[in-house]
């Protein structure tokens, strides 16, 4: 089994301004912005789902069993492998060496070096990655910036409905489609 956890990164593809404008909102209230800034955020990691690509540097870390199969990806390619370390069964750590442990093959995936080997009694192998499609905010095509806007509006206007807020809005996906990877 392969777990995944998502490192957010710490700046914001739209600001607060940007989404009180597209809504047409003009007094600030506090709680409200600490709303519309989580539905912008949930907003960013839905599309960013859905096109196969983080838009801003992430760092994710990675605890499988599977110790020997190539990983890949779930968003984007592979910037660097930033720490890694084994588990064995008694639950005890074994620190090695990201730049020695592993070799990321042409096609996205990594793999252990071919010279390198695990603590035979491993159970469990944790990475981190770095990976993304945009080098900063300014990057950001503004089709997908306006379709997280689309998508924030789409989840205030239907905040009281559960599966609403779970798939993309009208007219999202065809303003993000055209960056959508291609995994096959």
């Amino acid at each position: 089994m392969t777990n995944y956890k998502v490192i957010i990164p710490s700046e914001d593809v739209v600001e607060l301004s940007e989404i009180r404008s597209y809504l047409k909102l003009s007094a600030s209230d506090e709680a409200q912005d600490k709303l519309l800034l989580l539905f912008a955020r949930a907003a960013t990691r839905l599309i960013e789902s859905y096109i196969g690509l983080a838009l801003l540097e992430q760092t994710i870390g990675v605890t499988t069993d599977d110790l020997f199969a190539p990983w890949s990806v779930p968003l984007g390619d592979v910037v660097s492998i930033t720490a890694a370390y084994t588990i064995d069964q008694y639950g005890s750590k074994t620190d090695l060496d990201p730049a020695t442990t592993f070799a990321v093959q042409s096609d996205g995936t990594f793999t252990l070096h071919s010279d390198k080997s695990l603590p035979s009694d491993a159970r469990q192998l944790y990475y981190a990655y770095v990976g993304y499609a945009f080098g900063s905010v300014d990057e950001v095509p503004s089709e997908i910036k306006i379709a997280i806007l689309r998508q924030t509006a789409w989840m205030h206007d239907h905040r009281d409905d559960s599966e609403a807020v779970q798939i993309l809005g009208p007219g999202v996906k065809q303003l993000v489609e055209s960056y959508k990877r291609d995994w096959l």
